[in-house]
């Protein structure tokens, strides 16, 4: 009777390994053989990406240069890495129209992300769960952009995006430039924190295999 049930265990955790190659392990080597051939292909940095964290990457490096007329290009990397993030969450949502993922703003996306996923607006912990043994492997956490956060962001750095008139020429300490300097520095820091833990909801809420954990204080 032992062997029997032993053999059981076994059948069960050998179909849970078999479950997880085909579920996990074969996209993640597929999606690192894409990453790789993104790099080949892309290592000139001057090239435009899709990538958030290379949006980031070019904005703190225009940040840390400390050269005033370099804001305006820190500030547009900043708005890609915005409406990267709002847009991604919103693609793997199954019931985003295409005239939801053809708008442009970030706010609407982050809108029609919360009426189309009442979870969005509250961060989760993603685990895939073996229904019969209840074992539990994380994937991955999810925590939303604040929706007053996104309004605020995206209507600034639009600001930043069109001429200025009035800005004190040849003063580097002018009120106008640190404080611009600030909020992007902020804004900088804020997306950064977002895009480490931004795994989309919707790429495991139609499957019953992944359990989606609320949790409270990650922010």
């Amino acid at each position: 009777m032992r062997k029997a049930r032993q053999t059981l265990i076994n059948i069960g955790q050998a179909a849970v390994g078999l479950v997880l190659f085909f579920v996990v392990h074969i996209p993640s080597f597929i999606f690192l053989l894409l990453q790789l051939s993104y790099a080949t292909v892309f290592q000139n940095e001057h090239n435009l990406t899709a990538s958030t964290k290379e949006h980031l990457a070019r904005a703190k490096k225009l940040l840390s240069k400390k050269q005033n007329s370099l804001l305006f290009y820190a500030a547009l990397e900043l708005r890609f890495a915005l409406e990267r993030i709002t847009y991604m969450n919103l693609l793997f949502e199954r019931k985003a129209s295409t005239n939801m993922l053809k708008q442009y703003s970030p706010t609407k996306h982050r809108s029609n992300l919360s009426s189309l996923n009442e979870k969005a607006d509250q961060p989760h912990q993603i685990y895939f769960v073996d229904n019969k043994t209840k074992q539990r492997l994380y994937i991955g956490t999810y925590t939303p952009i604040d929706t007053v956060e996104v309004k605020k962001i995206e209507g600034q750095l639009g600001d930043l995006l069109h001429s200025k008139n009035g800005i004190t020429l040849g003063v580097s300490d002018c009120v106008w430039y640190v404080s611009t300097r600030l909020f992007l520095n902020n804004t900088l820091k804020y997306l950064v924190k977002i895009s480490e833990k931004n795994t989309p909801l919707g790429r495991y809420t139609s499957f019953d295999q992944f359990e989606l954990v609320p949790v409270e204080g990650i922010l």
